[in-house]
């Protein structure tokens, strides 16, 4: 089996069984700790619904809480396809039994990350019951209990921004994707490479678009952000 440490979404059992399909599965899963690295929300989701999600940066002192899960074959290539954008890394996880384990995870880059956006009630919610369900510390759970979320506007302002980043989203985040996956195509990168590529200059554009000409109309879509 690989090892593979979840701390965002797949820490959710559901989740994880979801998007691994009937090509791969979880063998083994364990309470662990990711020593050095804290946990983040930077990653650009959409703004007004979905603004941030999970990914994991070096911090000296802080640790990040998550589930080292033991994968059958195919299961890490299950979650290079449904986590576009990351990019894989190597690191070593403390089981809560004490034993060392060397796993593969998923970091973000620093110059794709954004600042200030929240992650959704929806989303920090797999979070909080993957921790529950794997009985990570009661230290850790508390801490996620107290995360601020993004609670998506009713004004008919916060809905129509919803509507419009919606529809911005296609055609803003395909021209973005064409032209990041032929630059990373030119430069000599596999397909893996191109996509993940590309991921990212979705996510900038639409981010992108939003601080520059959404934001002014129909106020703040990531919940934190500096104007």
């Amino acid at each position: 089996a690989e090892f593979y440490f979840a701390y965002g979404a797949n820490v959710d059992v559901a989740t994880l069984e979801r998007r691994m399909g009937d090509e791969a599965q979880a063998v083994s899963a364990h309470a662990s700790v990711l020593r050095g690295y804290e946990l983040r929300f930077d990653v650009p989701g959409l703004p007004y619904s979905e603004p941030a999600f999970a990914s994991v940066a070096e911090c000296a002192g802080a640790s990040a809480h998550g589930v080292v899960y033991g994968l059958s074959e195919g299961g890490w290539e299950r979650v290079l396809a449904t986590e576009t954008g990351y990019t894989p890394i190597e690191v070593e996880c403390v089981l809560s039994s004490g034993e060392i384990v060397t796993a593969r995870t998923l970091s973000y880059p620093d110059d794709a990350r954004i600042e200030g956006a929240l992650p959704s009630e929806r989303y920090l919610g797999l979070l909080r019951a993957g921790a529950r369900h794997h009985k990570l510390s009661e230290e850790w759970q508390t801490y996620l209990a107290a995360l601020p979320t993004y609670e998506q506007g009713q004004s008919p302002q916060a809905v129509a921004g919803a509507l419009v980043t919606a529809a911005l989203a296609l055609p803003v985040g395909v021209t973005a994707a064409l032209s990041a996956s032929a630059a990373s195509a030119a430069a000599g990168a596999d397909a893996g490479a191109q996509a993940a590529a590309a991921s990212r200059a979705v996510g900038g554009a639409v981010w992108s678009v939003h601080d520059r000409i959404l934001r002014p109309v129909f106020g703040d879509g990531g919940g934190a952000r500096a104007a």
